[in-house]
């Protein structure tokens, strides 16, 4: 007897390898979250990093002016940039101040946190040429898993990985 909804079993090719979309429904399918009542799979529609920082204002030369992210959307926080909202093409990044956050958020650590970015992009070497004489922690490599990679910190300290398909 299958754990999976009845939904999923048109998708399902007896007696051959099941397409692609059977194995995604399956990878996503959750049979714990099932048994507890929780439908699935949920439908996630977008995912966007949300960097925290001790100042936008610090960080928008390196997203804006280096890597050419437009802002579309600012919060002042006080005095200064509390938020903002940075795109480039379908891409969009948010810088949040660790203030802004502490207010925004009760219980909120009171230190920035640092994260890491994966960034796949067209054409490496045209972000390498962007960045210009910015510092990298790894100018470039070539990964076992197909991708040519340079990696940067960015001014509140987090590390942004920029990557491009070879082979």
């Amino acid at each position: 007897m299958s754990l999976r909804p009845a939904r999923y079993a048109a998708l399902d090719v007896p007696g051959d390898r099941p397409r692609a979309v059977s194995h995604l429904a399956h990878h996503f399918y959750n049979p714990r979250a099932a048994a507890r009542g929780i439908p699935g799979p949920v439908n996630f529609t977008r995912i966007t990093p949300v960097l925290v920082v001790d100042s936008v204002e610090d960080c928008l030369p390196f997203w804006v002016d280096r890597l050419g992210f437009t802002r579309t959307a600012e919060v002042p926080h006080g005095d200064r940039l509390g938020f903002v909202i940075l795109t480039s093409g379908r891409t969009e990044l948010m810088l949040q101040t660790v203030a802004s956050v502490h207010d925004d958020i009760p219980g909120a650590e009171p230190g920035p946190s640092r994260t890491s970015l994966f960034i796949e992009v067209d054409d490496l070497a045209a972000v390498q040429r962007a960045l210009g004489d910015w510092p990298r922690l790894v100018d470039q490599r070539d990964t076992f898993y197909g991708m040519r990679e340079t990696i940067v910190r960015d001014p509140a300290g987090n590390d942004i990985l920029f990557a491009q398909r070879i082979g």
